[in-house]
């Protein structure tokens, strides 16, 4: 469960139930909100290029340490290399279309 919600001094709260992730988990998940958060207010083109690298990796290690290809190790087939994979081939088809989705809820 998430769930978010806005203050009236114009904070966001996210809050999740943690209770079936590890410590690192936890970690990853809050360093990528914050490393989120600061590509989004960059101004510098430092920032931005290294923030979006590092924003995808660590959405590769989150997909690499997720609870489906660690449930499924006897299955002898790599889903975490497959699923980015097949993230990366839909990422390239995007950039290739030049076409940009505006996620706005």
């Amino acid at each position: 469960m998430v769930r978010f919600s806005e203050t009236s001094n114009g904070k966001v709260v996210a809050e999740f139930d943690s209770k079936d992730l590890d410590p690192a988990n936890v970690r990853l998940i809050k360093s990528l909100n914050t490393l989120l958060f600061q590509l989004l207010r960059t101004t510098e083109e430092a920032e931005f290029f290294n923030n979006s690298a590092e924003a995808l990796r660590m959405c590769a290690a989150i997909i690499q340490q997720s609870k489906f290809p660690t449930a499924h190790k006897n299955d002898k087939v790599p889903y975490a290399h497959q699923a980015l994979e097949f993230s990366m081939d839909l990422l390239q088809e995007q950039l290739l279309k030049a076409k940009v989705i505006n996620y706005d809820n």
